[in-house]
């Protein structure tokens, strides 16, 4: 099958992402079985003019992949900083969800908002999603086992109903939400709107390039208060803070502020120095003097011990990357591997810091970590990337498709 070139095009100016051709030729081969259509000709030709088939095409490109308190810790620190928010300021607290494919994310902010305290008048949730099939899943709030993969279940006992072998969401956290169709990267009608306090983009930017992933990040900060929060995922940490946004440090919040608030939030708390110390007067000693530690090494923070056992380096190397100290956290994670080269997370940690520049480290890095967990899937999403931005969609597209099949369906959701 030959497919239009227009299509490609198309997909990557809606979505941001660059499919390759084999992927979206089985995407469109599948949808005419699902039709009973034998023309692909005609059904190529619907796609450039049909929107809501156009949806249906890219269901089967853009693989949702959510459950409830999925990010536990950046959900906790959403909902305290709301909490705290609505406080101060008294009046209800505007939270984004992008995408929010089935529903799981914004819900759960619903969920942990109620358990905050915090009253129906105080908080709303908007929710976006480019795939409209999934947000008609969302809206039903009907939900089977693959969303409920937590460790810790009690939210469900609060907040739903058994219906067979599925649970249906209580209306008061259903009403909680509103669901919207939209592009990140077309999200004009949303500006016309109040600002948000608190968005949550999560694991979507892996998918874009660095340009894209500037204007994605650009549009977000548009639509936040200057000193708003956004949560990203882990990986996507080192793009936000080269567009714009500084890290809050928050360990696995993957939290952030634009980073001209953060600024300005220094200037007017400005530091106190302390008084100066009295000396005392040298005291004798017949003790015999301790000699001197052993100089520390400069290729690692002052607060690292020189050899840790590799998950506490790892987890500190992590905290070093999320408040923007890519040299440190690059010095201990390459310390690390010296020791243990089978680390698989450090190997993908130590690529997602490297900058653009230094792509072919990072795919050396990246493919590593396969080598050592071949299902490794954000090392997969990410050496998507790096092969898209060579060129090299192909791989792309192969390697998309691996981290597709490595995913849980979610069809036990519909």
């Amino acid at each position: 099958m030959k497919l239009d070139p227009r299509l490609a095009p198309l997909v990557r100016s809606r979505t941001g992402l660059a499919i390759a051709d084999d992927m979206l030729g089985r995407a469109i081969r599948q949808r005419l079985r699902e039709r009973q259509e034998s023309e692909a000709e005609l059904y190529m030709a619907r796609i450039l003019d049909d929107e809501t088939e156009f949806a249906d095409l890219l269901d089967l490109l853009v693989i949702p992949e959510t459950w409830f308190f999925r990010d536990p810790q950046a959900i906790t620190h959403a909902a305290r900083f709301a909490q705290e928010r609505h406080a101060r300021s008294a009046r209800p607290v505007r939270l984004l969800s992008l995408p929010c494919s089935t529903g799981e994310e914004p819900y759960t902010l619903a969920m942990a908002l109620f358990d905050a305290g915090l009253p129906a008048s105080a908080f709303q949730v908007t929710a976006v999603d480019i795939n409209e099939p999934s947000l008609e899943r969302a809206r039903r709030g009907l939900y089977g086992r693959n969303s409920f993969r937590a460790k810790d279940l009690g939210f469900r006992e609060r907040y739903f109903s058994a219906e067979g072998d599925r649970h249906r969401l209580a209306e008061s956290v259903r009403n909680q939400v509103r669901f919207r169709q939209g592009n990140i990267l077309q999200l004009g009608s949303l500006r016309d709107g109040a600002l948000f306090d608190v968005v949550l983009c999560r694991n979507l930017l892996i998918y874009f390039d660095d340009q894209t992933q500037g204007r994605a990040l650009s549009h977000l900060a548009a639509l936040l208060h200057d000193d708003g929060l956004l949560c990203v995922g882990s990986s996507e940490m080192v793009s936000a803070m080269r567009h714009g946004f500084a890290s809050l440090g928050v360990a696995h919040a993957s939290a952030l502020v634009k980073r001209q608030a953060q600024v300005a939030d220094a200037a007017r708390s400005p530091t106190v120095a302390a008084p100066p110390r009295r000396k005392a007067a040298p005291r004798p000693s017949t003790a015999p003097r301790a000699p001197a530690p052993p100089p520390r090494s400069r290729a690692l923070p002052v607060d690292t011990p020189a050899t840790p056992a590799p998950p506490a380096a790892l987890e500190q190397a992590q905290r070093l990357a999320d408040a923007g100290r890519g040299d440190a956290a690059e010095a201990l994670l390459r310390s690390l591997l010296e020791q243990d080269r089978s680390q698989a997370g450090a190997h993908f940690l130590l690529a997602l810091i490297l900058p653009d520049e230094r792509a072919a480290e990072a795919e050396r890095a990246l493919r590593q970590a396969l080598y050592l967990e071949p299902a490794h899937y954000p090392a997969l999403c990410r050496l998507a990337l790096i092969c898209e931005r060579a060129g090299r969609l192909d791989e792309a597209g192969r390697l998309r498709e691996r981290a597709a099949r490595i995913q849980p369906g979610a069809g036990d959701q519909a």
